[in-house]
């Protein structure tokens, strides 16, 4: 999944990714790219229902990523907040692929 994510952020530069998945999915994606987020008022890094992880790359390959989500109060407003990556490669697509690519691997275990 990450490889899948990093070719579309290269193919989308200067452009949005948005990432729609179960709690568990955006957990793993969280992980695997070093983010944290804070939806308040849930915990820090909840995944709630509905939720999605926006990440924007600008012309210059900056990375931002945000997380969308609702506070189920009865209106339909989406909220979004500001990721922030836990280590000191995310600042660029280059960098954020050099870290995940370090963390991961291709071969498959039967």
């Amino acid at each position: 999944m990450s490889s899948e994510i990093l070719r579309a952020l290269g193919d989308q530069s200067g452009g949005t990714t948005t990432i729609v998945g179960h709690d568990g999915d955006l957990d793993a994606i969280a992980s695997i790219f070093g983010l944290q987020w804070h939806t308040n008022p849930f915990p820090v890094n909840a995944t709630t229902p509905g939720s999605a992880l926006r990440i924007d790359v600008g012309d210059n390959g900056a990375v931002e990523v945000s997380v969308l989500y609702q506070i189920f109060d009865g209106s339909d407003e989406v909220k979004e907040v500001k990721a922030e990556f836990t280590h000191a490669n995310g600042g660029s697509l280059e960098d954020l692929s050099k870290f995940v690519n370090s963390r991961t691997t291709n071969d498959c275990v039967p």
